[in-house]
């Protein structure tokens, strides 16, 4: 991969527009007979930023990433102190890499089998559309296609595999908000103990 596309992946996973644009949620559609490669879509709370942020890349270098010079790692397992979940890390390519974006997930069951649909689709393609994805005002989510990225790598670990001053060892550490996620949980959780204990 060359520098220049690693610099604007660099500049792309760390740009200010993350932080406008408000990264929600992540989600995946497949072709229900899978003859399309896999979507992995953002949710933005603010799409039209989510959107300018895309275009970031796309207006640079088309509608893909032909060297890998974004990276996307999904991390599961659980991690002490963080909700049941799975992480997901987007970098630049380079070892040598800012750390870039880092969102806790914590589907449903359902939203679970979306998860591992993915994997078994992106497996028999080999690529998959990354895109930024806006939440209407029914609720539906709409997959912007257009401004999406096509990758062809992406990387699935373990927690237990991730060192703790290795790469995506960011994960390991657990956000403000993921810590009053997890505060709230456990508030919960005893509730619920006292009330079945009356």
């Amino acid at each position: 991969m060359s520098r220049t596309s690693i610099k604007s992946a660099n500049r792309f996973s760390c740009h200010p527009l993350w932080t406008e644009s408000i990264w929600v949620a992540t989600t995946y559609r497949c072709h229900p007979e899978g003859t399309a490669p896999p979507v992995m879509g953002v949710v933005f709370a603010d799409h039209q930023k989510g959107l300018e942020l895309f275009s970031k890349w796309t207006d640079d270098w088309g509608n893909s990433d032909d060297d890998d010079s974004i990276r996307i790692a999904i991390i599961e397992g659980e991690i002490p102190g963080q909700v049941d979940g799975y992480s997901i890390h987007i970098s630049a390519g380079d070892a040598e890499a800012e750390v870039g974006q880092v969102n806790r997930m914590h589907p449903s069951p359902e939203a679970e089998k979306l998860l591992e649909q993915f994997k078994a689709q992106y497996v028999l393609h080999g690529k998959f559309l990354f895109c930024p994805v806006e939440q209407r005002e029914d609720g539906q989510l709409w997959f912007n296609a257009y401004a999406g990225i096509i990758k062809k790598t992406i990387c699935f670990r373990n927690v237990k595999d991730i060192d703790e001053k290795g790469r995506d060892a960011v994960v390991l550490k657990p956000s403000e908000v993921e810590t009053a996620l997890s505060e709230l949980m456990d508030i919960v959780d005893n509730s619920q103990a006292s009330d079945s204990q009356e």
